[in-house]
């Protein structure tokens, strides 16, 4: 039986999800969830600067609201080591992201709002979510 409940899943986690993303405007509405990309950027912040960080991030994120590429996006600060900021963007697509956003007029402008910080980057990329998902 066992042997059988591992197949199953492994099976189940190499099926794409070729579910449409909902609501995307008409020149991307063929991505599937398959094709999302999340992009982790992995921030370290020093004490003083925490407020400002926040602070020029809300600015910046307005760029990535009224974006058709940006599906969602959370910044979370660390318990153990809070000068470690996560920002974790849901894009349509890597190609969307890198050929999309980046090109459009409003990167510049989200990009002044966080040009600042880019030296204290750790970590930028994009990664493909796992079939592996729960939430409660």
């Amino acid at each position: 039986m066992k042997t059988c409940v591992v197949c199953i899943l492994l099976i189940t986690l190499t099926v794409p999800d070729t579910r449409q993303i909902e609501g995307l405007p008409n020149e991307i509405t063929n991505h599937t969830i398959s094709d999302m990309s999340i992009e982790y950027i992995r921030y370290v912040i020093l004490p003083e600067r925490h407020r400002q960080f926040l602070e020029d991030y809300t600015k910046a994120a307005a760029f990535l609201q009224v974006s058709p590429y940006c599906l969602g996006y959370e910044l979370t600060q660390g318990e153990e080591e809070p000068n470690n900021f996560i920002l974790r963007i849901e894009w349509t697509s890597t190609t969307n992201h890198l050929e999309g956003f980046r090109k459009s007029e409003d990167f510049p402008k989200f990009l002044a709002c966080i040009r600042a910080y880019y030296s204290d980057i750790r970590e930028m990329k994009h990664y493909k979510q796992s079939a592996l998902v729960w939430k409660k």
